[in-house]
């Protein structure tokens, strides 16, 4: 069979400001091509959605968008063990996975339950379903995003094994030591099970890697959002395997926005050397031509010779109309001034409310030391105004993590 693997389509990125049509746009371009491509179903490595609710106007977007598959002739793709609706085989079937941004607490519905039951798509939650063609079958385990302290532990509990007479994917969305060895994670490529084809999401640059009797494979999102220099460097797209053939293509996506990383390095330098440094940069960096308003990244390092904090309006004055600039900033400052700019940082890339809220209670509870129960757990109970079912929730978490 051919399968396409879209991820990180994050859809309503940057919703409400320069960058809002950017996800939609693309994830868009990634399904028609797809389509034309007559690939027999489509997987979704988790993070459909940038926001675990939504708003309407995203919603609207999203349901055009999985409507497109569902508006050809029928590719022939069925369920053979797993007691699911007819109506995600209408066409081209997706199956998806949460991802991160997706992921809600026990007793509330994520986004992508909600497009399982209006009939786009079906859902993987630590699950398994068996699709057949023509005689060839594929099997397909998908395991939502997990916070990566519990990771193997859910890995162990849930103990997925290959299908006999099948073609094997497991499809999961967390970070891999082996691709971020700056981050803390607690999964390893040496951790996956060993089926035919293991697909990752929340990684947002593409990779292919032969494991020998078995492959592994990150599509990377279809849309800039995390902005490391590893995506700067890689073409934004997708993967279309054929099982039959053994073929493994990555197709680039043309209406992607070009991105440009930038890093400068300073050692006890004062703000003028600073400002002009970065203008020069910004300057080298827009000579050329684009497609469309690049985004640049400019990220800072080292030290400077005083503490007064440098005004990012006063490095990138006179430059925005042509790129959308962002400043990371991690020159020596005051720690009160450096919290400030990570506060400013968030606002700039138009956060909801919502998403700014636990990003600020996630730095509160890291800078405490804090280990326990799920922060993004924590939070959406709270904002919930579920008190009761926070207290139980931490009640069963520290009864199981003592017994």
């Amino acid at each position: 069979m051919k399968i396409a693997f879209i991820s990180d389509t994050h859809l309503g990125y940057g919703w409400g400001g320069p960058l809002a049509d950017d996800s939609i746009r693309q994830a868009r371009e990634a399904f028609l091509k797809a389509i034309e491509m007559k690939v027999d179903f489509i997987v979704h490595p988790g993070d459909v959605f940038d926001e675990r609710i939504p708003k309407p106007e995203v919603w609207a977007e999203a349901l055009r968008l999985f409507s497109l598959t569902s508006m050809i002739e029928d590719t022939g793709v069925k369920p053979v063990s797993k007691e699911v609706s007819p109506l995600p085989f209408r066409g081209i079937p997706v199956l998806a996975i949460h991802g991160n941004h997706e992921r809600r607490s026990e007793g509330y519905t994520n986004p992508v339950e909600a497009l399982e039951a209006s009939g786009h798509l079906v859902y993987l939650n630590d699950s398994g379903v068996t699709l057949e063609k023509d005689g060839d079958r594929v099997y397909v385990f998908g395991m939502g995003y997990t916070p990566e302290s519990h990771v193997l532990e859910r890995l162990k509990e849930l103990g997925p094994k290959k299908q006999d007479n099948a073609y094997n994917i497991f499809v999961l969305h967390q970070n891999i030591k082996e691709f971020l060895p700056e981050d803390i994670s607690f999964l390893s490529l040496n951790d996956l099970p060993e089926f035919d084809l293991v697909v990752n999401g929340h990684i947002h640059w593409n990779e292919f890697r032969d494991m020998g009797s078995w492959k592994f494979m990150m599509p990377g999102s279809t849309v800039t959002t995390q902005l490391k220099k590893q995506e700067a460097s890689r073409k934004k797209g997708f993967y279309v395997v054929d099982t039959d053939k053994g073929k493994f293509d990555f197709v680039e996506l043309e209406s992607s926005r070009p991105f440009v990383f930038k890093e400068l390095s300073f050692s006890d330098a004062d703000i003028t050397d600073v400002v002009s440094e970065v203008r020069d940069a910004l300057e080298n960096v827009l000579s050329k031509e684009y497609t469309m308003k690049p985004i640049v990244k400019l990220k800072l390092t080292g030290s400077m010779k005083t503490k007064k904090n440098v005004d990012k309006n006063s490095l990138v004055r006179g430059f925005s109309d042509d790129a959308i600039i962002v400043v990371d900033n991690q020159l020596e400052t005051e720690s009160l001034k450096r919290r400030i700019e990570e506060l400013r940082d968030l606002q700039t890339k138009r956060l909801s409310a919502e998403t700014l809220g636990l990003s600020i209670l996630k730095g509160e509870l890291s800078r405490l030391g804090y280990n326990g129960m799920d922060p993004e757990a924590i939070f959406e109970y709270l904002i919930n105004g579920d008190i009761d079912k926070l207290l139980e929730a931490m009640v069963k978490y520290h009864s199981k993590s003592t017994s």
